[in-house]
């Protein structure tokens, strides 16, 4: 079960303005990283402790745009809205290229980028790329002999033997 920020406030031995600097901490690690991490993502291993850049070609992609929605949501600072947005267009153009997205994580790409854009801003641009992502999706799975229902992806029972 998630955990809301009241009740991490409410733990024992939490201390006032101990969840606010944790946040406050996070917020200046995210800032720092978005010169390396704006036009590219962070991979999905790390290497020696440290994340190389790569580009919006892996299942995690969506993990560190959310993130930057999150920091943007918590400061209001237009730097990380600025940069949230440069990564939901590297969205669109993996969508109309159909890079890597054949798989059952579209969720984690598309929901923590562009549903967060558009609940935080109004960005019609993001609305229009969850559209895509779903129609594109649904065609191209439902080609390979599966259908998409409600968030499931059902086998089709067509014997191929």
């Amino acid at each position: 079960m998630a955990q809301t920020l009241e009740q991490i406030k409410n733990y024992p031995g939490m201390e006032e303005g101990m969840v606010q600097q944790a946040l406050n901490d996070a917020v200046k690690i995210v800032k720092e990283n978005l010169t390396e991490f704006t036009d590219k993502f962070q991979s999905s291993n790390s290497f020696n402790g440290f994340y190389e850049a790569t580009e919006n070609v892996e299942w995690t992609t969506g993990f560190w745009t959310g993130v930057i929605w999150l920091a943007y949501e918590h400061t209001g600072d237009e730097a990380f809205q600025k940069a949230a947005q440069v990564q939901v267009e590297s969205f669109l153009s993996r969508i109309e290229n159909k890079i890597d997205v054949n798989h059952h994580d579209m969720g984690f790409l598309y929901s923590l980028s562009c549903v967060a854009a558009y609940k935080l801003t109004g960005n019609e641009h993001a609305k229009k790329l969850l559209y895509w992502r779903q129609i594109i999706w649904q065609n191209d799975t439902e080609k390979e002999g599966s259908s998409f229902r409600r968030g499931e992806i059902r086998e089709n029972q067509k014997n191929t033997g």
